[in-house]
């Protein structure tokens, strides 16, 4: 069993479901997303998720997550911009 799970995008749909499954299960899971509320969503629902909120696009705040993790699962997506410019 790996020792740390690291969730990005932790707190969407399939990333919540994800998370509690797997610490379910008695893994050590964390998740990042950059939504404070769904977080407290996801703490509430789950308790033993750790959850934390981090924008991924800042690399040198996600890297010591990322390099602590045995495991790492890609789930964070962009849902909309500002401005058309930005896609």
């Amino acid at each position: 069993m790996a020792k740390e799970i690291l969730v990005l995008g932790g707190a969407g749909l399939m990333g919540s479901n994800l998370c509690c499954l797997l610490a379910e299960k008695g893994y050590s899971v964390a998740a990042i997303d950059k939504n404070p509320h769904n977080l407290k969503v996801l703490k509430q629902a789950c308790n033993k998720v750790n959850t934390i909120c981090l924008d991924i696009t800042n690399k040198k705040a996600i890297e010591p997550y990322v390099k602590n993790a045995d495991v790492v699962v890609q789930l964070q997506s962009q849902i909309m911009a500002t401005s058309k410019e930005k896609y």
